[in-house]
């Protein structure tokens, strides 16, 4: 072998050494070229945070304890990863480019950790699948150990008529007893699926709190950029609010839907804890033992949990006794959950009163700028026409941006400017010049843009206020949790109470009073007579008087709710189906007067007339 062949043979091994190398390296953090520039950094971070948010979870206690290791040793790597950016921070780049590298990876490292807090809730979760395992285990080891119990006793048993009909009784007793665990299994599936709704909900409301924080701080961010750049015009303002407007509606969606879903949530702390007073039940299924009867859907009281498994109950016939806690549901709502929604709506019409001073602050500006940018030479072009319509849009802008609510220096410069400008505009002297006809065509084009700003804006406003009036007038009434004709809970603000007959008492005769408690009303919706607030009292009576005849409470009013939603809104301009923000942006829709407007020939209907006529689905 000759000299240049031996070098050949010492290089390629060293190539193959060298790829060793990097590969061993990849398995630890991704390449060494990774920590080589602040570009290659961000680049594996990016893939990370692409990894993380693709990677799966797992629906078993097998596949999520796979996950959680793998999860484990992800975390690790990333946490090893924050020394290989300090290498980064010594060479020569902008104080900007390392403060996005140390951004990016804050944002990777907390969605690692989402990743791992998410992890460990869901195998808290799933582990309960041990449990069932070893229940369904034990039920078919004590089937099998029956049969082969029943075959050993059969062979011993000389059978007569009397054992016939014991025989007989006795699987009659198997068969109930069967049932019985039957029935305490579909107690379990109730139970189940109000556990799964009580943690489901408060995880959302979680995340839901932590997105409207994150929405003002993106919005608070993104003013501050505004402020510094100041080269926004028109049509990016006009942009901005409409997307603004779209996510907070978003947001609102979801927090009504929150709100809604609160009120069917059960209280499961009280199948852990005391509760203060005695509480009513239902029974999930029925119950026998001794003088004790309930049937499925009777109504019990819980006298005491403490017991865990075992709870002290009364029946609706006053029979105390202990019976398992699975048989019964304490029924919806539950108040943390009530005040939990109810705070969600407070942050949800905070949000929409900051977002409407931010983006009204931010029109001001850029409207004040528009204005004093003006040449006094622009304003003889126009027509007289054209001139009354610029001074109905300065009046209509007053009007539309709120100047009788407080606005600081925005709104000062901004008075201040149109002031002038309207001063301006009635001094000004007509062009007779043909020839600048164009001049004043592009003038008027550029304050229509300014009007469709203020009216976008208007838009915003409209529905800020609307969903504060009702958050308001709903936290001003009472609500009550009702049954509707379909056995579904649902909350009505219109209700009265029909009070008891008149009962006279013979003051002669002893009461003995053995238990306190607060009656519950019998609640039935129909339509207010007037707008006092309907007054409810509190009484206490003995357990004596606890069996009420149902006549004597009456259901004679019942009134018919319904809501609906619009999904879509037919452009008379298209033919095409386009999305109600659009709709009401382009003038299709008006929700203050409450038509269907088609804007080319200004036809108008009422909204409920163009729904039969399928223009509004």
């Amino acid at each position: 072998m000759d000299s240049k062949e031996k070098k050949k043979k010492k290089s390629s091994s060293k190539d193959k050494k060298r790829r060793h190398s990097s590969s061993s390296s990849q398995g630890k953090m991704g390449s060494k070229k990774v920590v080589s520039s602040l570009e290659d950094c961000m680049i594996w971070i990016q893939q990370e945070q692409k990894n993380l948010r693709e990677a799966a979870f797992g629906n078993t206690l097998v596949a999520l304890k796979e996950e959680t290791e793998k999860q484990r040793k992800k975390h690790a790597l990333i946490t090893e990863f924050k020394g290989f950016m300090e290498k980064i921070r010594s060479k020569k780049y902008t104080e900007e480019e390392v403060g996005n590298m140390d951004t990016a990876y804050d944002s990777l490292l907390t969605l690692s950790l989402e990743r791992q807090k998410c992890l460990e809730s869901l195998t808290k979760i799933v582990e309960i699948e041990e449990l069932f395992q070893k229940v369904s285990a034990e039920v078919d080891t004590r089937a099998l150990e029956l049969v082969s119990q029943q075959q050993e006793v059969n062979e011993q048993i000389l059978y007569d008529a009397n054992t016939a009909k014991t025989y007989q009784s006795c699987m009659g007793a198997v068969k109930k007893s069967w049932s019985w665990l039957s029935d305490l299994t579909w107690c379990m599936e109730v139970h189940e699926s109000h556990a799964a709704e009580y943690h489901k909900f408060f995880h959302e409301v979680k995340h839901y709190e932590d997105s409207l924080a994150q929405f003002i701080s993106e919005m608070s961010k993104s003013t501050r950029e505004k402020y510094a750049k100041q080269n926004k015009n028109v049509q990016q303002q006009i942009l901005d609010i409409r997307e603004t407007t779209r996510r907070l509606l978003e947001l609102q969606t979801t927090v009504e839907t929150l709100f809604e879903r609160s009120g069917t949530i059960v209280p499961l702390k009280w199948r852990k804890e005391m509760p203060p007073n005695p509480l009513k039940m239902k029974a999930l299924a029925a119950y026998e033992h001794k003088d004790f009867v309930v049937a499925e859907d009777d109504e019990v009281t819980l006298l005491d949990n403490t017991h865990g498994t075992k709870w002290k109950v009364r029946s609706a016939s006053g029979v105390e006794s202990i019976a398992p806690a699975i048989l019964f549901l304490i029924p919806s709502p539950d108040s943390e959950a009530v005040d939990k929604a109810n705070g969600l709506r407070q942050r949800m019409v905070n949000i929409w009163e900051h977002s409407l001073r931010t983006l009204r602050s931010q029109t001001l500006r850029l409207l004040t700028r528009v204005i004093n940018g003006v040449d006094s030479s622009e304003l003889g072009v126009l027509n007289p026409a054209q001139t009354q319509d610029v001074m109905k849009l300065l009046k209509d802008s007053l009007r539309k941006l709120r100047i009788d609510e407080p606005g600081g220096a925005d709104l000062r410069d901004f008075l201040h400017s149109i002031h002038s400008f309207a001063k301006l505009l009635q001094d000004s002297k007509v062009d007779q010049d043909e020839g600048r006809r164009h001049s004043a065509t592009k003038f008027f084009v550029e304050w229509k843009q300014v009007e469709k700003m203020v009216d976008t804006f208007e838009e915003l406003a409209i529905y800020a206020d609307d969903y504060t009036n009702t958050v308001d007038k709903s936290s001003n009434t009472k609500y009550y949790l009702c049954f509707d004709d379909e056995g579904k809970l649902r909350w009505c603000s219109n209700g009265y109470i029909e009070r008891m007959k008149h009962v006279e008492l013979d003051t002669d005769i002893p009461l003995t009073i053995e238990h306190n408690e607060v009656q519950l009303m019998i609640i039935f919706e129909k339509a207010q007579d007037d707008d006092e607030e309907q007054q409810s009292d509190m009484m206490t009576v003995s357990s004596a008087l606890e069996t009420i005849e149902e006549e004597m409470f009456s259901s004679d009013f019942m009134r018919e709710s319904q809501t609906f939603s619009i999904t879509g809104v037919l452009d008379p301009r298209t033919d095409e189906i386009v999305s109600i923000f659009s709709a009401v942006a382009d003038g299709i829709v008006d929700r203050k007067d409450g038509v269907y407007r088609n804007p080319v020939t200004g036809e108008s209907m009422p909204i409920p007339e163009a729904m039969n006529r399928g223009f509004i689905i």
